[in-house]
């Protein structure tokens, strides 16, 4: 007797410690491949060989125009030399109509040529870096990357197919090397694959997280080739429907077929000096060479037909384990799912486990479940982030983990003492301690409101009336199920690549409860066995949900918190059976760590935070020349000032706005970063420090071509600024230029002004020369502003304190004139 009555106990530790072990292995198995060290042999692909090149190639922030980006110019095409690999630079003057940009940019091309027939492969990752970044792993992990494997291939028998190597310039303003590449190289017509390296952060996983539109037989190649995958048809679908873009982007929209790779983990180290060599983790480089050298060697040596009249749904099922079908099939397993939920409740129904009422009061609380767990979340982040306003949200971010994991602790309690309670019946103190809790979130969330409120009263009155009553484990799980069909039917016709995320868990999860039901399995002696099908079968939702909740938090950021733990809430909608053998004996030991432990880590990530050497704050400060006043002044687009920008700025700064620079509002940004600036005034402090040389431009000629005044400038920046920004008017009139000798285009002004912008990189040091094609009958105002990267030369050096970064230093003057 001693022995049943702890038996339920026992058994609810076991289940709980061996879910606790399949999500702890499904993390471990979702790491990158061990590192191959340098002494491994020549044929191998080695991380630690690769990363030397690191040293040269993201040792100094190496933007578009820069000195160290010609530095790591010739640094490449020296180590291509060095191969005996043909290589030459397309040094060439592009601009992209749609961004207004132009650059003269320096894409460095090499070809490996194959024995075969003339299929190609092209391997692509950029060399320039965003001004305030060393680049080591956006995007020099890359680099690395493709020149150890171009190393590695002396070490084997020739290809038959040829390979393509892009080192792309420019692609941080506006991928325009890449643009460059596709029109008006040769080359680009032989790429039948395009394979591109990427990096938005500083470790974790190389993901797969992009392809070319129908990618089916592209996708049958890649689980032939890679030993490592880690991909989802999801990550293409999110991908799609954000504005996100890299070089591979233009190679899509202008019909290629190809495979995105990346590393995000560590994001807040994306474009900031966190980017660089100490902190880039080598096993994100093993990963990235893991798929190019097995890429090169499976589709360097077949003929391969990759054309395909639809796309893959394609996930990892456990590890690196890789599954893919067709579209085609998307509906035909929903419509599967939906047969086997309809045999289950029917089961349930004639064995008496379900009862009408009850199964669909199950529904209702899962989506109250649901509700509760975003708004609750959501006023949890609210309040943290109440506290770190402004710039000082970064210190959150760097907490980002610990937060997330104190969310999905909360989360996590909450499931537990919820579905217990639903099936031993709501008391009214339970639903008032819940509407305390909720409306003193609300309230310190600062999301009180009226509506807000009534809301809530409705639907803890609605949890109340229904729930007073216990309601059955399996009405709660068939309810569960219920709400789980209908978002998997919808995902699988509007999101059909992330389908696999709702089906299978689903139709796993199906098959205890189908086997309990259609048995008849009421029997105490069948409980060990039931917990053991349980178990069994929510492996899946169990090393799936736990990753993919932690890759979308990471992607998506604090700000998607609520969200991300609906993720968790469906996972836990999955597990009510199991959260019933849980809680049996000791209802509240569980869900009392779990509320600890996340207590723990919400606190621990949010009270006291402090920037150090290795968590940065930012700040930026401006060098100004106005040429129209002939005032100097320091600037800053941060809100207020702090111990560094007060050397320049004072503690008590003025404010300006900067319209003589900038004329659009909100385009006074960085080159290459986009940060929130203070809206129309700036922090500024008047110097007498020796001004900038200004821009200039030099009439050339001036007439009337076809009922258009056609005015051509000679324009130069003296001090051969990295950036220069035209801004043009003429009245009403629509404004098109031509540079030196490219197309003519049509200029868009934003908004309802009536300035145009163009802005140009890496200008020549002779300048250009800009045509203007406008009414003839209205006045041409050009204000003409460039940047610089740093301070100028003739300014102190005045360091940084270690617990501090730039975000966007630079140098502007500006000078207008009138034609």
């Amino acid at each position: 007797m001693k022995f049943s009555t702890s038996f339920p106990l026992i058994q609810g530790i076991i289940i709980l410690l061996a879910m606790l072990i399949v999500v702890a292995v499904s993390f471990r198995l979702s790491t990158p491949p061990e590192v191959v060290k340098v002494d491994a042999p020549d044929s191998l692909f080695s991380a630690e060989r690769a990363s030397r090149h690191l040293y040269h190639i993201a040792s100094e922030k190496n933007p578009i125009g820069s000195e160290a980006n010609e530095n790591v110019r010739h640094y490449i095409t020296d180590q291509l030399d060095q191969m005996n690999i043909k290589n030459h630079l397309q040094l060439t003057e592009f601009y992209d109509p749609v961004l207004q940009r132009a650059a003269t940019l320096g894409n460095i091309i090499a070809r490996i040529p194959g024995t075969g027939d003339g299929q190609a492969i092209l391997f692509m990752g950029h060399y320039d870096t965003v001004e305030d970044a060393y680049g080591a792993s956006d995007n020099g992990a890359a680099i690395a990357a493709m020149l150890e494997l171009l190393r590695l291939l002396d070490y084997h028998p020739p290809l038959k197919n040829d390979l393509i190597f892009l080192f792309p310039d420019g692609e941080e303003v506006g991928l325009l090397g890449a643009k460059a590449f596709i029109k008006e190289h040769s080359w680009a017509e032989d790429a039948d694959v395009v394979i591109n390296l990427e990096a938005r952060g500083t470790k974790g996983q190389s993901i797969m997280f992009e392809t070319g539109y129908n990618n089916l037989e592209l996708i049958k190649e890649f689980a032939k080739a890679v030993p490592y995958p880690a991909t989802n048809s999801l990550s293409y679908e999110i991908y799609n429907m954000l504005p996100n873009v890299t070089d591979f982007t233009p190679f899509k929209q202008s019909g290629y077929q190809g495979l995105n790779f990346a590393y995000i983990e560590n994001a807040f180290d994306y474009h900031t000096k966190g980017d660089n060599i100490e902190n880039t983790d080598l096993a994100s480089i093993q990963h990235h060479g893991s798929y190019i050298s097995s890429l090169a060697m499976h589709l360097g040596n077949k003929s391969f037909d990759i054309s395909a009249k639809q796309n893959a749904v394609f996930f990892n099922t456990f590890g690196y384990g890789l599954a893919y079908y067709p579209y085609n099939w998307v509906i035909p397993i929903a419509i599967i799912t939906l047969l086997a939920f309809s045999a289950i409740i029917i089961a349930g129904f004639k064995n008496r486990f379900l009862s009408l009422k009850q199964f669909l009061y199950g529904s209702i609380g899962f989506a109250v479940f649901l509700f509760i767990i975003y708004i609750g979340i959501n006023y949890i982040y609210n309040i943290i982030s109440n506290y770190y306003t402004g710039s000082d949200f970064r210190l959150l971010q760097y907490n980002q983990q610990k937060l997330m994991l104190g969310f999905t602790g909360i989360s996590i309690a909450f499931s537990l003492v919820y579905f217990r309670l639903l099936t031993e019946g709501i008391k009214l103190w339970h639903l008032a301690t819940l509407f305390v809790i909720i409306i003193s979130l609300m309230i310190l969330s600062s999301q009180a409101s009226l509506f807000n409120i009534i809301l809530f009263i409705i639907v803890t009155t609605l949890i109340y009336f229904i729930f007073r009553k216990p309601v059955s484990v399996w009405n709660l799980t068939t309810g569960s199920f219920l709400l789980w069909t209908v978002v998997m039917l919808i995902v699988s016709f509007s999101v059909p690549g992330g389908s696999y995320l709702f089906k299978w868990p689903l139709l796993f999860s199906f098959i205890p409860v189908g086997i309990i039901f259609f048995m008849k399995q009421k029997k105490y002696y069948t409980i060990l066995l039931n917990s053991s099908l349980l178990f069994i079968f929510a492996i899946p939702v169990l090393s799936w949900y736990p990753v993919i909740t932690h890759l979308f938090s990471v992607s998506m950021g604090l700000y998607a918190a609520g969200i991300t733990m609906i993720i968790i809430g469906l996972m836990m909608g999955l597990l009510i059976p199991h959260i019933n053998i849980i809680t049996r004996q000791k209802p509240w030991l569980v869900p009392a760590l779990a509320f600890v432990l996340g207590l723990i880590f919400i606190l621990s990530g949010s009270i006291n935070l402090e920037y150090d050497e290795r968590h940065r704050k930012k700040n930026n400060i401006t060098y100004a020349t106005n040429g129209l006043t002939g005032k100097t002044f320091w600037v800053t687009g941060d809100e207020k000032t702090d111990q560094y920008t007060e050397q320049f700025l004072t503690s008590s700064p003025d404010t300006t706005t900067l319209t003589d620079f900038f004329p659009i509002k909100n385009s006074f940004r960085p080159i290459g970063v986009s940060f929130p600036v203070t809206g129309d005034s700036y922090l500024y402090n008047q110097t007498t420090q020796p001004p900038l040389p200004v821009p200039t431009a030099k009439q050339v000629s001036d007439s009337i071509v076809d009922g258009k005044r056609v005015l051509t400038l000679h324009i130069n920046s003296k001090r051969n600024a990295a950036k220069m920004t035209t801004f043009i008017k003429a009245g009403r009139s629509d404004v098109s230029i031509r540079i030196n000798d490219l197309n003519k285009h049509k200029l868009r002004s934003p908004g309802k002004t009536n300035w145009h912008i163009l802005r140009y990189f890496a200008m020549p040091e002779n300048g250009i020369k800009l045509t203007i094609y406008a009414d003839p009958k209205e006045e041409i105002k050009l204000n003409i502003t460039d940047q610089d990267y740093g301070m100028p030369d003739f300014i102190e050096n005045k360091n940084r304190p270690e617990y501090m970064m730039a975000r966007g230093d630079r140098t502007i003057a500006t000078m207008r004139f009138v034609y």
